[in-house]
């Protein structure tokens, strides 16, 4: 079913239209520095070479529970963005 619709939506997307459509999605995006931007919780956007570890990192550093409770992904992820960001300053 897609297969058929290809050549419409390079049509849209190379024409006219798809313009419209990237520049009205455009001034619908918050200001950002780049790409990826990832906010956690609305808060300041989470650059990093290291962007996996470092938006984890932030959501686990927003965890509300108990450090005994915390999702087994938080385990170590904060040590380890210390460091990395440490060994990268040298």
């Amino acid at each position: 079913y897609y297969q058929d619709k290809v050549s419409e939506l390079l049509e849209c997307y190379e024409g006219s239209d798809g313009e419209e459509a990237l520049l009205q999605m455009a001034k619908n995006t918050f200001d950002h520095p780049g790409t990826p931007t990832i906010l956690v919780n609305g808060d300041a956007p989470v650059l990093s070479g290291f962007w996996a570890d470092a938006v984890a990192a932030e959501v686990c550093s927003q965890y509300g529970g108990s450090e005994s409770s915390s999702p087994p992904a938080c385990a170590g992820l904060l040590e380890k963005q210390r460091k990395f960001i440490y060994e990268t300053e040298k």
